[in-house]
């Protein structure tokens, strides 16, 4: 039993219903992610994680052994929405050169006078 996960559909006021709505898969599928027998793929993982505002790593422990992560990779977010706004201030007021955003989501983040203050480098 995944007791973490059954922890967050409770805080979030979700059933097992709900969230096969949500998602698009059929509820016995949810029954199976709960009972620990099924790993959600990879997509459905972020999708509840967003879903229920929490840290997939959180939900599932056991995807923190799976291979050490690049030095580089510091944390992992399923989507801009959820990057702490401290990260974002680290990350730009420690820019040397540039920055470049790849996704089209990017407008929340370059329209934030926070983090567009933390631009030092002129």
């Amino acid at each position: 039993m995944n007791e973490t996960f059954c922890r967050a559909l409770l805080q979030a006021g979700l059933t097992e219903g709900d969230i096969a709505a949500r998602l698009g898969v059929d509820p016995k599928t949810v029954r199976r992610w709960i009972e620990g027998r099924a790993l959600p793929y990879r997509r459905r993982r972020w999708a509840l994680a967003a879903l229920l505002s929490t840290a997939e790593m959180d939900l599932w422990p056991r995807l923190r052994s799976t291979g050490p992560r690049p030095d580089e990779v510091v944390a992992v977010y399923p989507h801009l929405a959820v990057v702490p706004s401290a990260a974002w201030l680290n990350l730009v007021g420690s820019a040397q050169h540039e920055i470049d955003l790849l996704d089209h989501q990017e407008l929340p983040l370059v329209s934030d006078r926070d983090v567009l203050g933390a631009d030092r480098t002129g």
